[in-house]
């Protein structure tokens, strides 16, 4: 494990790796690191560098990749322990996996999505908190968005009105023109009020830049308020898109279209993830 890299970083691995009780274990959590480390070095992250939202965005890509939760799991217990010791070691000054979630509890792990009635009151109880609040809970369930395309959207990514409002993404090194529902395309007429540019989502901290986008941290708060105000259980922006995939999928659209329109490579990627 330790030859896959970087020399100031073989010592540390060494070390971690030799503190583990078996050699199951050792070589588990081995190849779960060398698996997260190609994740980094294919989105030009450091390894001792990431934080809450490389970790968050490493275990909704593991989903969508139909890797198992407990699969999933072990990933995240393993990357727990090897940042616990680079804590120790003085590497790092904290362990960036304290406040990620991980895969447990019903369904195996997986997020549900939410039927037609719950879809709705969701919506209803975003109307309540404001356009902001619509706007995100629509891109995630009316759309079929990834929560980190919907915080990195900019406003003028967004084209026409109405039912002719479109928005330009770009996935896998290519640009996508996704068609919008109308009332997406409502809600983003309302919050962005004449604006031509900057970030679609930003957030509201009194601390912060006024302009800076909305963080994972604040989508996950807005999420929860919905809900909450739905008489709903709390929701993940995973289950906001499960939902999407899901009804899409009832209402008789093809597998291959809802695996473009959600930006998976494949129909089997789509198949995996509604598994």
């Amino acid at each position: 494990m330790a030859a896959c890299l970087p020399a100031p970083y073989t010592d540390l691995v060494d070390g971690w790796l030799d503190g583990l009780s078996s050699t199951h274990t050792r070589d588990a959590y081995g190849r779960d690191l060398a698996a997260f480390v190609t994740w980094c070095d294919a989105h030009g992250h450091e390894l001792l560098g990431v934080g809450l939202t490389e970790l968050s965005d490493y275990r909704d890509d593991c989903d969508e990749e139909g890797v198992r939760p407990g699969t999933v799991a072990r990933r995240l217990s393993a990357l727990a322990s090897f940042f616990q010791h680079a804590l120790a070691a003085c590497a790092v000054s904290s362990n960036p996996l304290d406040h990620v979630r991980r895969p447990g509890g019903g369904n195996g792990g997986q997020p549900s999505g939410l039927d037609d009635h719950d879809a709705l009151a969701l919506l209803d109880a975003a109307a309540v908190l404001g356009p902001k609040v619509v706007v995100l809970v629509a891109l995630l369930m009316l759309e079929g968005m990834k929560l980190a395309e919907v915080l990195a959207l900019d406003v003028d990514q967004f084209h026409g009105s109405g039912w002719s409002m479109r928005a330009t993404v770009l996935r896998r090194g290519q640009t996508q023109d996704l068609p919008l529902d109308g009332r997406t395309a409502r809600a983003i007429a309302t919050h962005r009020d004449g604006r031509t540019s900057g970030p679609l989502l930003v957030g509201e901290s009194p601390t912060r830049n006024p302009s800076r986008r909305l963080t994972r941290f604040g989508a996950d708060f807005l999420l929860k308020r919905a809900a909450l105000g739905a008489g709903l259980e709390p929701v993940s922006a995973n289950t906001l898109r499960r939902t999407y995939m899901s009804l899409s999928l009832r209402d008789g659209a093809a597998l291959e279209d809802i695996s473009r329109r959600v930006g998976h490579a494949t129909a089997r990627d789509t198949r995996r993830y509604l598994a």
